[in-house]
């Protein structure tokens, strides 16, 4: 499975790791929560209340070495190549 199917949380991932904050990678806030949701159902990053931010689980964290190759140099997720990156670790296709 390629990361192309979480391309907003890898988003997340990516921005949490390289510049402590998890929308700097998007382009447009509407669908944030629900990618932040999606984010923490997969196990890449959690929250520590409901209104706190968000920080990077282990998975997150290996995922984000994944993340920091030429595929997503870009400054918007929407523009990335991820169809060469693996998706979430533990993640299966149909979860």
């Amino acid at each position: 499975m390629s990361a192309s199917k979480y391309r907003f949380s890898a988003a997340i991932v990516k921005g949490l790791a390289e510049k402590n904050d998890p929308q700097c990678f998007f382009g447009s806030l509407m669908g944030y929560k629900w990618h932040l949701e999606e984010a923490e159902r997969i196990g890449v990053v959690e929250r520590i209340n409901d209104d706190g931010p968000p920080v990077l689980t282990n998975r997150g964290k290996a995922w984000a070495e994944k993340l920091s190759g030429p595929e997503t140099a870009r400054d918007r997720a929407s523009s990335w190549d991820l169809d060469k990156i693996d998706g979430p670790p533990g993640v299966r296709e149909g979860r």
